[in-house]
């Protein structure tokens, strides 16, 4: 009972985080992200989630079709990649799943290298935001 009341106040954080608007499949994204927490060991993706002529290993999750993001590898444990034809400089933010800032980190190239190895073993998400307002998120799963 108190992870189902625990799920609930993270289902609330993040929509105060994000201002209660959801696009492109984010509730997805956030379901899964609650799953996890209560230890659902299920991996769940969508095939349209994934460019089917992707490169193997790399993993890619947008919420805007208009937008191109790979962020990759997928786990990862000391630094990622991130492909994007956002308008520069971006920045990518990484939250906590009680929506706590973890990370932020200036994209300054369309194919960039972020240490994440100040975020500890989780489930995080990430949001990229561009220049002239374009907005990316998507998960990224730590792991050491």
């Amino acid at each position: 009972m108190t992870r189902l009341i625990g799920c609930f106040f993270l289902i609330f954080v993040f929509l105060n985080v994000f201002g209660g608007t959801f696009l492109h499949g984010e509730n997805v994204y956030i379901s899964r992200i609650v799953l996890k927490l209560i230890g659902d060991t299920t991996e769940y993706f969508n095939e349209c989630e994934f460019d089917k002529a992707e490169t193997p290993g790399k993993s890619m999750i947008s919420t805007n079709n208009d937008i191109f993001v790979n962020v990759y590898p997928n786990p990862a444990s000391t630094e990622i990649t991130v492909e994007t034809d956002i308008a520069f400089p971006a920045t990518i933010t990484f939250f906590s799943a009680l929506g706590q800032i973890l990370l932020i980190q200036e994209l300054n190239d369309k194919s960039s290298t972020v240490n994440i190895m100040t975020i500890s073993e989780q489930l995080v998400l990430y949001e990229i935001n561009g220049l002239n307002g374009e907005i990316a998120r998507g998960l990224l799963h730590i792991s050491r």
